[in-house]
């Protein structure tokens, strides 16, 4: 058995080989997709700009008239197939998301092949040859996502840490891509990236409005650790479930919501995780009455399903049911109080020298996690412009609990607060309410600017292995 580094450093690797709705208008509106209004409901300054005059086509969904408002025959209108204006409501907006996710990613790539092409000024005598530079995304985890696809997890002891959905998708793919398991990783994350940022947009564009939408969709993609939606690691994929699974909640459709939440289970453990909003979001639309609770709960028992293959898999395979619990030994994780990591974090930083890199990288953990628990407090103030409504509270639900859980585990020193930064990824609803802080145009200049250039930051010194960074 070849175990490596816990970190991943890949030396000997060959890379190469509802219901809330907008503010009052002067003229009569039909809001495209968008939830209700909730009696106390605040009024937003950013009406959703779904709102469009009164069309029968997006109003009932049939054709509309073929009178023009100067009495003129529209003859274009009155031949619209019926089939056509039936898809017109549901599919405006979604290619109203696509058209907003797709500029913030293909951005997004844009700006890593620059880094990734000019981050090695940084150390000019290890320069590779221009056709291995996409081996310099090869490190850390992405090693053992694609070692487990191309060896199996008898490959490392520390392998079973790693759920199996990403290497089996890395696995299935890689007959098509040549060079190895690196480039269908690669693409996997890129392709899911823009799934996610989709369904980030849709999501967010149904509960607060077009333009919170497209805020939140372009401040997640530059938070400093934005760039793992891109790298061969799983967030991805797993941000991608997880909206799919919540936005199909909110929808009312629990069987879809709950087979998108064992993806996300058999994709990382804090997939089982959606039961708590999932459960909350359904007992809501119900009114909490358990008379109303009806057959399609059946399907929160497709959740769990993920784990427990995974954990069958891995006892045929090395003999232990728990061998993604035992794995994380490697990473000395352990439970504590609520907080005790974040309490450790802190007095670690008067220990360590003030620009000594660990102790950079331990206060920007601190400072995000932080930030993130502020961000879903001041969601809690309903009559704040920050607020979420009640009907909107299992987005709260949702990044409360991988919170709590996050705090009260600790990994071993010096880094109490490991991979904080990439997981905060994960607690979307926080840059929901920056996006609705993004009102502020003194506020969104002030969080691009240094968001970007920290990410910039971030992953260049990681690209020529100079710094780890989540």
């Amino acid at each position: 058995m070849n175990d490596i580094d816990i970190y991943g450093l890949h030396a000997e690797r060959d890379p190469v080989n509802g219901e809330a709705g907008p503010k009052a208008v002067a003229t009569p509106t039909v809001p495209v997709d968008t939830p209700k209004a909730s009696v106390g409901a605040p009024v937003l300054d950013d009406s959703p700009t779904d709102e469009r005059a009164a069309d029968s086509v997006e109003a009932t969904g049939e054709a509309s008239t073929d009178v023009e408002a100067d009495g003129t025959y529209d003859a274009d209108r009155a031949a619209t197939p019926k089939w056509r204006a039936w898809m017109r409501p549901w599919m405006e907006p979604w290619l109203r998301s696509f058209r907003a996710a797709f500029g913030v990613w293909l951005g997004a790539i844009t700006a890593y092949l620059f880094v990734t092409f000019f981050a090695w000024r940084f150390v000019p005598t290890r320069v590779p040859p221009v056709h291995d530079l996409m081996g310099t995304w090869y490190k850390y985890d992405t090693v053992f996502y694609v070692r487990i696809a191309e060896d199996g997890y008898l490959w490392s002891k520390f392998a079973p840490a790693f759920y199996p959905l990403y290497p089996a998708l890395i696995k299935g793919l890689n007959p098509i891509f040549p060079g190895g398991g690196l480039p269908a990783a690669l693409f996997i994350s890129v392709m899911f990236g823009l799934v996610a940022l989709v369904m980030l947009h849709r999501l967010v564009d149904f509960e607060f409005g077009e333009k919170v939408a497209s805020r939140t969709t372009f401040y997640i993609a530059a938070f400093p650790a934005g760039f793992f939606l891109f790298a061969a690691y799983n967030e991805s994929l797993f941000l991608a479930l997880v909206l799919i699974s919540l936005y199909a909640a909110r929808k009312g459709n629990f069987w879809v919501a709950n087979i998108a939440a064992a993806f996300a289970g058999s994709t990382r453990l804090f997939g089982l995780l959606l039961a708590a909003p999932l459960v909350y979001e359904y007992m809501r639309q119900r009114g909490w009455s358990i008379r109303k609770i009806r057959w399609d709960a059946l399907g929160f028992g497709l959740i769990p399903t993920g784990v427990v293959a995974f954990s069958i898999f891995l006892y045929r395979t090395t003999g232990d049911w728990l061998a993604f619990s035992h794995a994380q030994d490697g990473w000395k994780r352990k439970y504590d109080w609520p907080g005790a990591p974040m309490w450790k974090t802190l007095k670690l930083l008067n220990d360590k020298p003030y620009l000594q890199d660990w102790r950079l990288l331990q206060l920007v953990n601190l400072v995000v996690v932080a930030g993130a628990i502020i961000l879903l407090l001041l969601a809690l103030r309903r009559k704040s412009r920050l607020g979420f409504r009640p009907d909107q509270y299992y987005l709260l639900v949702y990044a409360a609990v991988p919170i709590l859980l996050f705090i009260s585990t600790e990994t071993g020193w010096p880094n109490y607060l490991m991979s904080a930064t990439r997981i905060a990824l994960e607690w979307f609803p926080a840059f929901i309410v920056l996006g609705l802080m993004g009102r502020s145009r003194a506020f969104e200049r002030f969080y691009l600017m240094l968001a970007i250039m920290a990410q910039g930051m971030f992953l260049a010194p990681m690209l020529v292995g100079l710094q780890f960074t989540a």
